[in-house]
């Protein structure tokens, strides 16, 4: 019964984003990272009232999520889709 509450609380916010994005007047980056950190505070918040706080330590996997990171960050400096055309 519990994940049918989860489930149904997840649908619901999915629905909601659309709806969100079309009432603020940002742009797509700006959007994008307000998503974001607004998942990583939810997210802390349910590990920090679960008391998995400690889940969510990189541990020994640091290295590679900071390559990712700057993976992430070379493709959207440089290899991010164009708007201009020459």
């Amino acid at each position: 019964m519990r994940w049918n509450l989860g489930l149904a609380g997840l649908a619901t916010a999915w629905g909601l984003i659309a709806v969100l994005a079309a009432a603020v007047s940002l742009g797509a980056a700006p959007l994008a990272f307000l998503r974001l950190a607004l998942a990583a505070v939810t997210l802390g918040i349910v590990a920090l009232a679960g008391g998995r706080l400690h889940r969510l330590l990189p541990g020994r996997h640091l290295a590679a999520l900071i390559a990712l990171g700057v993976v992430q960050a070379a493709h959207t400096r440089w290899g991010g889709t164009s708007t201009s055309r020459s």
